[in-house]
């Protein structure tokens, strides 16, 4: 499974401190919006235009998989994986990533639970 390639120069997509992008123009919003692995082609990005896609694209991206992080009704965020390969991403990795989604989002949300229990025990 090609789930992560290194890509040069993708580092830049890293925003300055975890830039957030607009949902409008994540490719994870559909993947949060319905809680659902939402698989992207060479071809999808190219369509879909938005500035961030087409960095993905000029830094060699050809398949996009996005993973909503989910915690009983909760959505946390997404895992974003990437690969310079056609087609990298299938239903069977759709589920693996979702369980491990899913424990990610667990985690987020223990953390979160954690810091509010110190944050009033103070």
């Amino acid at each position: 499974m090609y789930a992560v390639d290194h890509v040069p120069g993708f580092e830049t997509l890293v925003p300055d401190r975890y830039r957030r992008v607009l949902t409008t123009e994540a490719t994870a919003a559909q993947a949060i919006e319905t809680h659902t692995v939402t698989f992207w082609t060479a071809e999808d990005l190219d369509r879909l235009g938005t500035p961030i896609a087409k960095q993905m694209r000029g830094s060699g991206i050809q398949s996009l998989c996005n993973v909503p992080l989910l915690a009983g009704h909760d959505v946390w965020g997404a895992l974003n994986l990437g690969s310079r390969h056609n087609d990298a991403f299938n239903l069977l990795d759709a589920e693996y990533l979702q369980q491990v989604g899913n424990l990610i989002a667990a985690a987020i949300r223990n953390g979160q639970r954690v810091s509010r229990s110190r944050a009033t025990q103070r």
